[in-house]
């Protein structure tokens, strides 16, 4: 079994931002990305205003550290600008959460999906 950090299990057990906005709206945009396997699958829904992140969002199916990971970064992008997702590297998730090796290509996955947005 993976090692899961205190973090991990803040942000796995706790989430927030869990859920959908309507992207029939202007201003909202869908990014998702799914593994070649299918077990993890990624959907992220961003609500953009005067180029600030105005709301966020996020849906999941996938390990905790994953469901993690998202509801960290929904928590760390709200309510700034959209050039910040250029932060979100596989390297700062990793240090953030203390993420356990075995977990390591999670948050590569979670860095290709908040880059989309852009």
């Amino acid at each position: 079994m993976f090692n899961l950090s205190e973090k991990v299990k803040h942000y796995f057990y706790q989430p927030k931002h869990v859920g959908t906005l309507d992207i029939t709206q202007p201003n909202i945009f869908m990014v998702e990305i799914t593994t070649p396997d299918g077990y993890t699958h990624m959907q992220l829904f961003v609500e953009i205003e005067h180029n600030l992140i105005k709301d966020i969002k996020f849906k999941i199916l996938g390990c905790p550290s994953a469901i993690a990971c998202l509801s960290f970064i929904a928590e760390y992008l709200l309510g700034k600008p959209i050039l910040e997702c250029k932060k979100i590297t596989a390297e700062f998730l990793i240090k953030e959460l203390e993420l356990s090796k075995e977990r390591y290509s999670v948050a590569g996955l979670v860095e290709d999906l908040t880059q989309k947005i852009l």
